[in-house]
């Protein structure tokens, strides 16, 4: 029976029983097959076009039914009203609806799930409720689309070799796996009968000469595909209409399909692209069809592309689209396009970038191995160009003290945001190997940005030299030690304390979140100690160093010292602690910490210490020795080892975690003409850094900032401190710096966790996980993986994935996952999903040149593998 029928029977059957019946219609389903109805002795109202029309025309009619003196066809007529919305849920409601009078003196129709239309369908044909499921659940199918589904029984032979009748199935299987073919052809006229079902229910018509199933398959793809692209830009008028763009001359007679058939081609198509199973099928026919009828070219002038993202190059427009127009509100800032970027005044383009954004975000080709990293950038150069139109229009009113903007800035949603998204932004740009198409949106973001940033810097230091620093009732470095750690030790509670280098405040508060699953967090923004570099932060981060920490010059050399205590070096400072611990501690870097292979070898390099130190000098590391872009490419990946240790010391039954930094730091994509000064101020300076003199001021020299040192807290021998304007700089080098004054260097955050109850150890043991790539040889620095995972027991499980130049733990890592849905912004493990296939993009260093690799899948908290594969470099063929 088909849907249609079925529908109409239920409808007589309620007229029947209640004369009068008022059909709510909330998803606007059965408006075409309302006005095409015809029901014996029943009269159909509609209030589609008119509620108040319809409302007049029912009062007539019902007036009419067992009137006397009415005739007779109406006297003894039913009513039908059909109502296109939903009807309201409680009497109160309802007392507003013109139709409720009607539907209490008869009955209501379609507001139970039973008289819905899916429920409908899968009552009228059984047979096909797997189909109907579908249908429903990737859109909302019409009533005609269903009343087809009904016809598909006369193909015997194809439901005998496929297991269905539906057309949309036969089309999605013999697409999406080669091996269903040898099941068309094996059995007798089976071949014949499925190309009369394509013709009949697709329309597709194949040349007399085609007889081969392979190249059958083939043409059965270009008329699918090819269909719904062209559907999806009529839809959009992109052609034949918008901008004078028609269908190119070459592809005018190409086969395609009638739009009867329209809804069918779109499901075959959609149920390709959304299978696990037959998504890799699709991609490959997709990219044979758009490069046999060499589609980029034939539509070169394409502005708008549709929703569906039929073929790859589609995608290429949307992306290049959104990076227009996100960069379109400079241009209505400043009046002419080719102005340089100024502050952010029109949201609107950034809406709209934003909307393409979050509709191509599950597009089969968004994900692809070498798009995925571009869509990444593009997403992430928005989030700056969005908070920087946030933050811009309001930030001066909240620059009228230091304290105010240490305030402002360390604030949930404050503006510390600013410099989150951009060191989120630079991480990807450097994870991203081709990124020509978004040069122009990403220096509208760094402009943006250093705009901006700048704007605030000038007004901190401004502040600064009238007020001083650090301001009053902000937690000081020096009194992180005492206030903190002391008391935790008195109360003869298991403590941590993880220094980490240049953990600057806003990667603290991506920390904190981290850290918040191992119990309740706490984090607070601190002073630093000036100037900001490592001998200062790590001294002022020591016991007693509060109103103690000073400068002295020893023999032309400044040291920092707490009293008596000259504190040069790191051994130095560590000498001091164990004065003052002895036994009591134990101190280690958390990458030594991290690469003990059991949770028992963790314990026993403990010692069973009141106090373990763990030192993370990594960020710094990245910053100083390494290339800026691989320091912006990893940085974000040590608040994951900073995770993960602290969860093993959570298990290790270490109640307080103390998790502190030396100084912040800034991030800049490279040092632009005009940061560095150049002449340096002339002094007798015990500090001669990059970012600031510290000694005794001879001559002043515009463009620099001159401070009283003990205005800002800094004790001792040397009265002057000079910094440059801005984020300026007296020696050329990297973009990643400290030193100076300002709130990513000066302010730091302080993160204490106090641990829930002794967690579980780790799981150590095996796990369910293969890793899967499309050969043995890999040809590009970007490796498309596939990473399976089965478990009975957890539907998800988060791991670590990397690559390294050999097997064994001498191995040297050279590569990672880069920015996917399935990796975690912050910690950068994966999530893996039970049951299926996750696919994650991994990245190579751009100086590996080995032989091979081997990826392995780890444990995030114990140093154990679960999954390994090992690739030979194809790059060097």
């Amino acid at each position: 029976m088909k849907v249609s029928e079925h529908l109409r029977k239920h409808l007589l059957d309620k007229l029947s029983a209640h004369r009068i019946l008022v059909w709510y219609d909330g998803e606007r389903g059965f408006g075409d097959y309302v006005s095409k109805l015809d029901l014996p002795n029943v009269n159909i109202v509609s209030a589609h076009p008119s509620v108040l029309a319809a409302r007049r025309k029912a009062d007539t009619l019902f007036r009419l039914i067992d009137n006397p003196s009415a005739p007779l066809s109406d006297k003894n007529a039913h009513l039908l009203i059909y109502v296109p919305y939903r009807r309201a849920p409680d009497d109160e409601a309802r007392t507003l609806d013109p139709f409720e009078g009607f539907a209490a003196a008869g009955a209501a129709f379609g507001e139970t799930e039973g008289e819905q239309l899916k429920s409908m369908a899968l009552r009228a044909l059984p047979e096909f409720g797997d189909q109907i499921e579908r249908m429903f659940r990737e859109g909302q199918p019409t009533l005609a689309l269903l009343d087809s589904l009904s016809k598909s029984p006369a193909y015997p032979l194809v439901n005998q070799a496929l297991g269905t009748r539906a057309s949309v199935e036969v089309a999605a299987l013999i697409l999406g796996d080669k091996e269903n073919l040898s099941k068309v052809t094996g059995l007798s006229g089976c071949s014949n009968e499925t190309l009369r079902m394509l013709k009949d229910e697709l329309g597709f018509d194949p040349p007399a000469g085609a007889a081969n199933w392979e190249s059958l398959r083939t043409l059965l793809a270009r008329y699918i595909l090819f269909s719904e692209f062209i559907f999806d830009l009529e839809d959009t008028s992109s052609i034949m209409e918008l901008g004078g763009l028609s269908m190119p001359t070459a592809l005018a007679n190409m086969s395609r399909a009638a739009v009867e058939y329209r809804e069918r081609i779109l499901n075959i198509a959609g149920r390709l692209r959304d299978s696990s199973q037959w998504r890799d099928a699709y991609l490959e026919l997709a990219i044979q069809v758009e490069r046999d009828l060499d589609l980029p070219r034939h539509f070169e002038g394409l502005a708008d592309p549709g929703k569906r993202d039929t073929f790859a190059f589609e995608e290429g427009i949307h992306l290049r689209n959104m990076a227009r127009i996100a960069g379109e509100h400079n241009v209505a800032a400043t009046g002419h396009s080719n102005a340089v970027p100024q502050m952010i005044r029109d949201d609107m383009p950034l809406q709209i970038a934003r909307k393409i954004i979050n509709e191509r975000r599950n597009s089969v080709w968004r994900h692809q191995t070498e798009r995925s990293p571009l869509w990444a950038v593009a997403e992430r150069c928005l989030t700056v160009l969005e908070t920087t139109a946030r933050l811009e229009p309001e930030w001066k009113k909240d620059a009228v003290s230091v304290k105010s903007m240490v305030q402002a800035y360390s604030l949930e949603n404050g503006w510390s945001d600013l410099d989150r998204a951009q060191r989120l932004m630079e991480q990807s740009i450097a994870e991203c190997p081709l990124k020509e198409e978004l040069e122009i949106l990403i220096e509208q973001a760094r402009s943006g940005y250093r705009t901006l940033a700048g704007a605030v810097q000038q007004r901190f230091l401004e502040r600064i030299e009238a007020e001083g620093w650090p301001p009053e009732d902000l937690l000081r470095q020096t009194q992180i030690y005492d206030r903190f750690i002391v008391p935790a030790l008195a109360a003869r509670e298991k403590t941590a304390y993880i220094l980490a280098d240049s953990l600057r405040f806003e990667m603290g508060r991506d920390l904190a979140q981290l850290l918040a699953e191992f119990g309740q967090v706490e984090l607070k923004a601190a002073s630093s100690a000036l100037p900001t570099i490592t001998e200062v932060g790590m001294a002022a981060l020591l016991p007693g160093a509060d109103g103690a920490l000073t400068f002295k010059l020893v023999d032309e050399e400044v040291i920092p010292c707490i009293g008596s205590k000259l504190l040069k070096d790191l051994p130095a400072r560590l000498a001091f602690l164990r004065e003052k611990l002895g036994d009591r501690m134990v101190e280690m870097q958390v990458s030594e910490f991290l690469s003990l292979p059991s949770t028992q070898k963790q314990s026993a390099a403990l010692k069973n210490a009141d106090l373990v130190i763990l030192r993370a000098p990594d960020i710094d590391k990245l910053g100083e020795k390494l290339s800026l872009k691989d320091a912006r490419r990893f940085m974000t990946e040590m608040l994951g080892d900073l995770k993960i240790a602290c969860g093993n010391l959570a298990r290790l039954g270490y109640s307080r975690l103390v998790v502190v930094s030396d100084h912040g730091h800034m991030l800049l994509p490279e040092v632009r003409p005009g940061d560095v000064s150049t002449q340096a101020p002339a002094g007798e300076w015990g500090w001669n850094k990059r970012r600031f003199r510290l000694g005794h001021l001879v001559h002043e020299k515009r463009g620099d900032r001159i401070f009283n040192a003990a205005h800002l807290g800094i004790l001792g021998d040397l009265p002057d401190l000079v910094v440059p304007e801005g984020f300026g700089l007296y020696s050329d080098g990297s973009g990643y710096f400290h030193g100076g004054l300002s709130l990513q260097e000066a302010l730091i955050p302080v993160i204490v966790v106090t641990a829930a109850q002794k967690t579980a150890d780790p799981a150590g043991g095996a796990q369910d996980i293969q890793i899967k790539y499309r050969s043995n040889t890999y040809t590009s620095p970007v490796l498309g993986l596939k990473i399976w995972y089965n478990s009975m027991l957890s539907p998800g499980l988060s791991v670590k994935i990397e690559a390294f130049d050999g097997p064994g733990a001498r191995a040297n890592k050279v590569g990672g996952v880069a920015e996917c849905d399935a990796r975690d912004e912050i910690s950068h493990l994966v999530t893996l999903t039970a049951g299926q296939d996750t696919p994650v993009p991994l990245l190579l260093d751009a100086d590996f040149h080995g032989p091979s690799v081997e990826i392995r899948v780890t444990n995030p908290d114990a140093p154990v593998v679960w999954a390994r594969l090992t690739l030979k470099n194809g790059i060097m063929d």
